[in-house]
C-alpha cells in the first residue's frame, strides 16, 4: 500500500508530454512540422507531417539523471540525450518551454528545438 501512495505523489517527470515543433503563428505547423510525445510508462511517439502525408514510430525512453535521458527506436541502439529547457515566449505572448540539447539548437531527431505550452 506504501508503494502506491508514494507513486500516487511522486512528481512527475519534466519530460512527459508533448512537445513539437515552434508555431510561430504563421500556420505552416498545419503544413508541416514534427513532434515527440513522452509517456508516463517510458514510451514515445515520433510525429511528423507535411501536406497530406504523416510519418510515426514508437521509442522508448528512459530517465538517466535530472537532465539526461536516453532514447532508443526499435531498430537503435540507445542515445544518451543531454538537455536543457528554459522559459520562452512564442507567438502572441504564449509561454512555453523550449528544449533542447546542450550545445546544439535541437533535439535528438529534430532539426530544431522542441516546445511546450506552460
Amino acid at each position: 500500500m506504501l508503494k502506491s501512495i508514494c507513486q500516487y505523489f511522486r512528481k512527475k517527470d519534466e519530460i512527459i508530454g508533448n512537445w513539437t515543433r515552434e508555431d510561430d503563428g504563421s500556420g505552416l505547423i498545419n503544413i508541416y512540422g514534427w513532434s515527440l510525445h513522452f509517456f508516463e510508462n517510458d514510451t514515445g511517439k515520433s510525429y511528423s507531417w507535411e501536406n497530406d502525408s504523416e510519418t510515426n514510430y514508437d521509442f522508448e525512453w528512459k530517465r538517466e539523471n535530472k537532465t539526461e535521458i536516453k532514447l532508443r527506436t526499435e531498430d537503435n541502439d540507445w542515445e544518451f540525450i543531454t538537455y536543457k529547457m528554459e522559459k520562452y515566449i512564442g507567438a502572441y505572448t504564449s509561454k512555453q518551454t523550449k528544449l533542447t540539447e546542450i550545445n546544439k539548437d535541437k533535439f535528438w531527431d529534430s532539426p530544431e528545438a522542441l516546445y511546450k505550452r506552460r
